[in-house]
C-alpha cells in the first residue's frame, strides 16, 4: 500500500468515526463503516477496534442488517428491531468512546 493510500484509508476511519459521533449515521451503519475502514489498514488494529467487534458479536446472526432488511417481512423486522434497539442502547456509550478515540488517532 502506498503512503497516499494509507492516508486515504486513515481519513475513512476518521470520517466514519465522526459520522457516528455526530449522529449522521446510526450505530450499525457507522460501525460497519468503521470496521471496514480499520480492516483496510495495514498493521495492528487500535484497542478501540474491540468495541466494534463486541457490538457485532452481541447482535444475533439471524438479525438482518443493512440491505438484508429490505428482504424481510415487516412484522418480523419490527420484532427483531426491539432487540436491536436494546443492543444499541447497551453499546452506545462504549461505541461513542471508541469512535472518539479513533477520531483523535486518525484525524489529520
Amino acid at each position: 500500500m502506498t503512503p497516499d493510500q494509507q492516508i486515504a484509508r486513515r481519513k475513512k476511519v476518521a470520517s466514519a468515526a465522526r459520522a457516528l459521533i455526530a449522529g449522521e449515521l446510526g450505530l450499525v451503519p457507522a460501525s460497519i463503516r468503521i470496521k471496514r475502514a480499520l480492516n483496510s489498514l495495514d498493521g495492528e488494529k487500535p484497542s478501540s477496534y474491540k468495541a466494534f467487534e463486541q457490538f457485532f458479536k452481541a447482535i444475533p446472526p439471524e438479525m438482518p442488517l443493512g440491505a438484508a432488511r429490505l428482504h424481510w417481512q415487516i412484522d418480523r423486522l419490527i420484532e427483531h428491531d426491539s432487540r436491536l434497539a436494546q443492543i444499541e442502547n447497551e453499546f452506545r456509550p462504549v461505541l461513542l468512546r471508541a469512535a472518539t478515540e479513533l477520531l483523535k488517532e486518525f484525524e489529520q
